[in-house]
């Protein structure tokens, strides 16, 4: 689903907040988070928060937000920090600042023993009732059904609700049907899920009374290894299920000396117990089929092959739908540039030989992203880099005519080695193109419809040096960086997908 054109300037508002609180369900918890404070106790230092938050300046300046949300982050009293935190949402809601709300409720969940998405979904609801621009509501949308997506991964259902029963009519006419069409399909998802939930429920009231009923522990064992606690918590269950596939796989599981053979045979057998769980259910079956496939790819060969590559793949765009595709040249997003120009005639953006120069853009939503580049090179020489966040964590590919690429955390890269011979495959002063997938915990790049670089968990990197912009270090955008020559990026886009 695309967005169109005239509303790109609207759909700006969320996407440079946005990536911290999509990116915040995914990333590692800290070592200790703080316990969520009672209403009596926050109403104590209610007084003290917003005389702490008066002494900045009460605009609706960015600058501003970005001032109070330094204060709640470097106050060390928890009930203190949670009370300004909140007053900020609520400040936020009042400005019509969607961006600010995802980024004050990221803050709470990375500080609290807290999950963020039904105070997001809460907030923008009441923030979009403010809107009076269809435009403005539909930028708003963003990150409404994203959350909803995320309440969906948590089972919190009443929230799914609270997105999928929005009134399309307040919308541009030309995407009612398009936003309609998502919110049907998540409302179907969360009902097929809501069902599975409330059956594997009834079937651990059927279990206190009869612990051998085999359709009531396969119910659960299906349950806990596809939604619970994982497959610790579903061996009784297993073994009581009368389940052949699953005890199979509970047996290969616990076998710490697993042949090729065996990781071969417990893929297909996690790929085919996705299949008795709802699709909303199943991605944990998935991704554990697609792990246990990498493990024995090398051994496979032909239609064995063919299968086990096309399983991987699927792992890793299930449930992906595009729903923003932004023109980084030709929108009226903000950017920065250093030894760099856009060609306002001709739309291109031209990066400089006096290195290094660069091109900023912003922070991708989420962690499931496509970015395409149309590039040329003089000089017969080049090195183009490509700053972009897997996590919120910044990483930077870098590849060029005389190394071979490398990726890691922003200047500390790695050798990756090539798929193809960079070296030979671009030519001064003709087009070429590259296209960056971005997805958890896997990285693509693909040259000239050639795969160049396919890299599994980038943020094991390690630290290797320090060859980078020191501007860039930490900035969160989408960055394409050269360092000698002179690169002409013809045209650059940005696929989200949801």
């Amino acid at each position: 689903m695309q967005i169109t054109r005239n509303t790109l300037q609207f759909v700006f508002v969320f996407l440079v907040g946005f990536s911290g609180h999509v990116a915040s369900q995914e990333r590692q918890a800290p070592a200790v988070k703080f316990s969520v404070p009672n209403k009596a106790e926050t109403d104590k230092v209610e007084s003290a928060a917003k005389e702490a938050l008066a002494s900045i300046s009460k605009t609706e300046s960015d600058k501003d937000f970005q001032e109070r949300i330094s204060l709640a982050k470097s106050e060390p009293d928890p009930v203190k920090k949670w009370t300004i935190l909140q007053l900020l949402v609520s400040d936020a809601i009042e400005s019509q600042n969607p961006r600010v709300v995802m980024q004050v409720c990221s803050c709470l969940e990375e500080s609290f023993d807290f999950a963020s998405h039904e105070l997001v979904i809460q907030s923008l609801v009441r923030l979009e009732k403010k809107q009076k621009r269809p435009e403005e509501r539909l930028a708003t949308m963003g990150p409404l059904i994203a959350s909803a997506r995320v309440a969906l991964n948590n089972s919190d259902f009443t929230a799914v609700d609270m997105v999928c029963t929005y009134d399309v009519r307040r919308l541009p006419k030309s995407e009612q049907k398009k936003i309609k069409q998502f919110l049907t399909g998540l409302q179907t998802a969360s009902n097929s899920k809501r069902s599975f939930v409330d059956r594997c429920s009834d079937a651990r009231k059927a279990l206190a009374r009869m612990p051998d009923d085999k359709d009531a522990n396969l119910l659960v064992a299906l349950y806990e290894c596809c939604l619970g606690q994982g497959l610790g918590n579903a061996f009784e269950y297993i073994s009581r299920s009368g389940n052949e596939r699953l005890q199979s796989i509970a047996r290969l599981e616990v076998d710490d000396s697993k042949s090729l053979d065996d990781y071969r045979q417990l893929a297909d057998l996690w790929w085919e117990t996705s299949k008795e769980v709802p699709e909303s259910c199943r991605r944990r079956a998935i991704l554990r089929s697609a792990a246990c496939y990498e493990k024995c790819i090398e051994s496979l060969n032909g239609l064995d092959l063919a299968v086990a590559k096309k399983r991987i793949e699927s792992s890793y765009t299930e449930e992906l739908i595009p729903v923003i595709r932004v023109d980084l040249l030709q929108s009226d997003l903000r950017r920065s540039f250093k030894n760099g120009a856009l060609d306002g005639n001709q739309k291109q953006l031209r990066l400089g030989s006096a290195g290094p120069s660069y091109c900023q853009f912003f922070p991708p939503l989420n962690d499931n992203y496509d970015l395409e580049y149309k590039f040329s090179r003089e000089d017969n020489k080049w090195g183009i880099a490509f700053f972009f966040f897997e996590r919120n964590r910044p990483f930077m590919w870098h590849f060029s005519g005389s190394a071979n690429p490398s990726m890691g955390f922003a200047g500390f890269q790695e050798s990756l080695g090539p798929k193809n011979n960079s070296n030979s495959t671009i030519t001064d002063r003709q087009t070429h193109t590259l296209l960056l997938r971005i997805r958890p915990n896997r990285f693509e790049a693909i040259l000239d419809g050639k795969l160049e670089s396919d890299i599994r968990n980038p943020l094991k990197s390690k630290e290797k040096g320090t060859n980078h912009p020191t501007e860039l270090t930490n900035k969160p955008s989408l960055s394409i960086v050269d360092w000698w020559g002179v690169t002409t990026v013809q045209s650059a886009t940005y696929t989200e997908f949801w």
